[in-house]
């Protein structure tokens, strides 16, 4: 996560605004995975970073569209049961300031 916090040092000039989305985890999503993917919530609130977390789902059209997608992306713990599946995304929003490291 440093390299990409050194890069937001190069980019984004002092004032601009930084959203980091990611995966808030601890949903129906998440808990199909062997790896945790969720994002560290601790890490960018440290950073001074405001936390908001927006309930989502993916939606498809048959389970064969939705194992496609996750298959060719991550690396599944098994074959989807249903055609919508629950996510929380977390959006942490700071201002850049030279502080942030």
């Amino acid at each position: 996560m440093q390299e990409g916090v050194n890069e937001l040092h190069r980019v984004v000039c002092p004032g601009g605004r930084i959203l980091i989305a990611d995966n808030a985890g601890g949903d129906a999503f998440s808990g199909k995975f062997e790896k945790d993917l969720s994002s560290d919530a601790a890490y960018w609130v440290g950073k001074g970073f405001e936390r908001t977390v927006v309930k989502s789902a993916y939606k498809f059209d048959n389970l064969e569209e939705a194992y496609r997608l996750f298959d060719f992306y991550w690396l599944y713990n098994g074959r989807p049961e249903r055609t919508e599946l629950e996510l929380e995304i977390a959006f942490d929003i700071a201002v850049y300031e030279k502080d942030i490291h």
